[in-house]
């Protein structure tokens, strides 16, 4: 191999070293805006699970309200929980 063909086959290494380096920053470029795209989409999942479980838990209340409401009702009883007005 001449010094010519060395040189040669430097600068194609050098050049195929420059375009890896450009295409790994490109990929690590990607990846970050993947990352910070993930992150906010996990914490708006996050919050809409949050909000869901707080209203989970006032239906939940509300629900047991009104089922203590329909069984003092069947029982004759008033919203208060004791006999209606009257009745005695």
């Amino acid at each position: 191999m001449t010094f010519e063909e060395m040189e040669l086959a430097m600068k194609e290494v050098k050049d195929n070293l420059l375009v890896q380096s450009h295409l790994l920053d490109r990929v690590d470029r990607s990846i970050e805006v993947s990352r910070r795209d993930f992150d906010e989409r996990i914490n708006a999942l996050l919050g809409i699970a949050e909000n869901h479980e707080g209203r989970l838990q006032t239906m939940q209340a509300a629900l047991q309200s009104l089922i203590a409401n329909i069984d003092r009702f069947i029982q004759g009883a008033g919203p208060d929980g004791h006999g209606r007005k009257g009745e005695e």
